[in-house]
């Protein structure tokens, strides 16, 4: 009796540790709205902090932050709406909000308040990214009436699009100071002129073409500089190193381990580990909500995004948060060797008996 004890403490040890590891859960939170019928979250940073933007009940829009399990109004420069897009790790908050005159401009939201940051000239602007060191991109007017990709940093908001040909938009910033996003070219002419967007970095070597065929956008880079955008038809890339993948997903947003988030035919999902994974089936049971899309994750794994309730046409849209739980199997294993543990010094204690 002594020796089976012994036996099956070690048989399940090996077991538990055989356990195969399952795809990770996750659980869902909704994060309601500002009293409106739709949220929809855009961004999130490393300590869980969540930003988008909400309908209120005079069906207005207005950017928001989620903390402390619920949503607060951020406000607008003067006008009626506005939008946060991203948010860095101390808090600070970056988007576009109208003007009382009716334009938009780049704001900054920090410690309480939110801040214009003016154009390049011309009369709107949209804040798209910030990373840890308070440096901002997105795009604005310039004097001429086009639009140009900006960074504003310490103050002063500067073109960086070097290319000088139509538009250009920039749309994230690692914490490097490396820039993504998209310019326009002329491409010929077929009856009328045809123009193309195209996908750029900007680095040490200045503003570079990422050479991707077709339309694209580059949408977001990390730290190792993986880039992630859209392409056409309805696409999306990774581009690391000068190699290029394509998928029938289109990506939004990366973070430091290499995990992807997006849209797959109006379903979230997730790229890790080399798999392409929707993000419906990795949610608890019974869910009534549809993940359509993800905007955002963080090192964390914590990814944020739109759910939607009833159908595509008259259904309602609220801002998710999904939150990593502990695979099960590990939760398994971890009792299992506790559990096995002590019987094998039971057994012992009584085989010295």
């Amino acid at each position: 009796m002594n020796k089976f004890l012994l036996v099956l403490a070690i048989s399940s040890l090996f077991f538990l540790a055989t356990v195969p590891v399952q795809a990770v859960n996750y659980t869902v939170t909704d994060l309601g709205t500002l009293g409106g019928k739709n949220s929809y979250a855009t961004d999130i940073n490393a300590n869980g902090l969540v930003v988008g933007d909400s309908l209120l009940a005079d069906g207005s829009q207005h950017a928001f932050i989620y903390h402390d399990g619920a949503m607060h109004d951020l406000g607008t420069l003067g006008g009626t709406n506005s939008e946060a897009t991203g948010i860095n790790s101390s808090g600070y908050i970056v988007g576009w909000s109208d003007m009382a005159n009716g334009s938009q401009h780049a704001f900054i939201y920090r410690e309480g308040a939110m801040h214009d940051l003016g154009t390049l000239g011309g009369s709107s602007s949209w804040a798209s990214d910030i990373n840890d060191n308070g440096q901002i991109v997105g795009t604005s007017n310039a004097a001429d009436g086009s639009r140009r990709a900006f960074l504003y940093s310490s103050g002063i908001m500067q073109n960086i699009d070097t290319f000088g040909q139509f538009d250009s938009s920039a749309y994230g910033i690692n914490n490097y100071g490396r820039i993504v996003g998209e310019y326009t070219t002329f491409i010929g002419h077929d009856v009328t002129d045809v123009y193309s967007r195209r996908a750029f970095y900007i680095g040490d070597g200045g503003m570079e073409d990422l050479g991707i065929p077709s339309f694209s956008a580059a949408s977001a880079i990390n730290d190792d500089g993986m880039i992630v955008g859209i392409q056409e038809p309805i696409s999306g890339f990774v581009y690391s190193k000068g190699t290029l993948k394509s998928f029938d997903v289109v990506w939004n947003d990366i973070n430091m381990t290499g995990q992807i988030v997006g849209s797959q035919l109006s379903r979230a999902a997730l790229y890790s580990d080399g798999t392409v994974l929707d993000l419906n089936d990795l949610i608890e049971p019974g869910f009534e909500g549809l993940l359509e899309g993800a905007a955002g994750i963080n090192e964390g794994g914590e990814i944020v995004g739109s759910v939607l309730y009833g159908d595509f046409l008259s259904g309602t849209k609220h801002a998710y948060l999904l939150t990593p739980i502990p695979e099960p199997s590990v939760i398994i294993l971890l009792v299992g060797i506790i559990t096995s543990s002590m019987g094998i010094k039971l057994a012992r204690h009584k085989m010295r008996k």
